[in-house]
């Protein structure tokens, strides 16, 4: 907990497990991206110029793809992946869906909500 920026959190794959009677049909395969990141931006920096993770590409390639991707999506305060780089994380996995999984946009959302309410 004391190594800033200096370890990556675990994310995970479940993969389903079917037998011989599935009709060729492909198991079906979940990602959930932990608390991670696609890039590292420090001050001064420009985004585009800054290289991304290679291990999401990695992992899309080596599972095949997946029906849903459950990664950190949500700009708050700088806590979690912008958008752009949710995207780009989404088409590297090769994740026909996705979701947006942080517990911290639930706790935090609703106070901006309430900020933005009264300007």
């Amino acid at each position: 907990m004391t190594d800033t920026f200096k370890t990556l959190w675990a994310g995970w794959v479940i993969e389903e497990v079917t037998d011989n009677n599935t009709a060729g049909r492909q198991p079906t395969k979940v990602y959930f991206g932990g608390d991670t990141g696609y890039r590292s931006v420090m001050d001064g920096e420009k985004e585009d110029e800054v290289p991304v993770c290679p291990a999401f590409e990695t992992i899309g390639k080596v599972f095949g793809g997946f029906d849903l991707a459950l990664i950190p999506i949500g700009l708050v305060f700088n806590f979690f992946l912008p958008d752009r780089d949710g995207l780009l994380i989404i088409l590297n996995l090769i994740a026909l869906t996705c979701r947006g999984n942080s517990c911290l946009l639930f706790t935090v959302l609703p106070k901006i909500a309430y900020a933005y309410s009264k300007t």
